[in-house]
């Protein structure tokens, strides 16, 4: 599925918004492969997943498996869920150990999360969700027409009010799980837009 472009100006970098499936911390960027293994192109971002409240990284697992096939360092913490300071601290620290660009990607709750952690961190180049860091970090939204957790005009509300690149789906709160391919296309516009 080809996603349409941007569109808007180019801001200094950007954030992304959705959870994924714990797989490595990398000490430097994950970089783009041929056919046969050998380094191609310029290096590609470390995607970071952070989950919402009420689930786990596994939520993640067809997502994370799509990204690093398609040669992406991925992690996903444990998000702690001890509440919005503990556990963005708790991402910021976890972004802090990453060298190089990152696409930070929230789900739900996580989007809040995601936010607060990428604050003042220079290699966050892309968000996937909203809250803080939304102001200076291009950011990149996806709505689930079918949610019944968060409201999609809600969602509308958020990712106009961002300024968000936005796609709508027919899927339900957890599109990362009965849309994964949608995700990934969104992330890796993301990555490939901003980094």
């Amino acid at each position: 599925m080809s996603l349409p472009s941007l569109g808007a100006p180019a801001r200094r970098r950007t954030v992304l918004g959705l959870a994924l499936l714990v797989a490595a911390v990398s000490a430097a960027p994950a970089t783009a492969t041929d056919g046969d293994g050998r380094t191609a192109g310029k290096a590609k971002p470390t995607v970071v997943l952070v989950h919402g409240a009420f689930a786990d990284a596994s939520g993640w697992s067809e997502v994370a498996m799509r990204l690093q096939h398609r040669g992406h360092e991925v992690v996903a913490p444990a998000n702690p869920l001890r509440g919005l300071g503990n556990d963005s601290s708790y991402t910021a620290s976890v972004l802090k150990s990453i060298k190089g660009p990152i696409v930070l990607v929230g789900h739900s709750y996580g989007g809040a999360v995601i936010s607060s952690a990428a604050a003042g961190n220079p290699n966050v180049k892309a968000l996937v969700a909203e809250a803080a860091a939304w102001k200076t970090i291009p950011s990149w939204f996806l709505v689930a027409r079918q949610d019944k957790a968060t409201a999609p005009d809600l969602e509308r509300f958020e990712a106009e009010r961002a300024g968000s690149r936005t796609v709508e789906i027919d899927s339900s709160h957890v599109a990362m799980m009965s849309h994964p391919e949608t995700v990934v296309g969104l992330i890796d516009e993301a990555a490939e837009t901003t980094c």
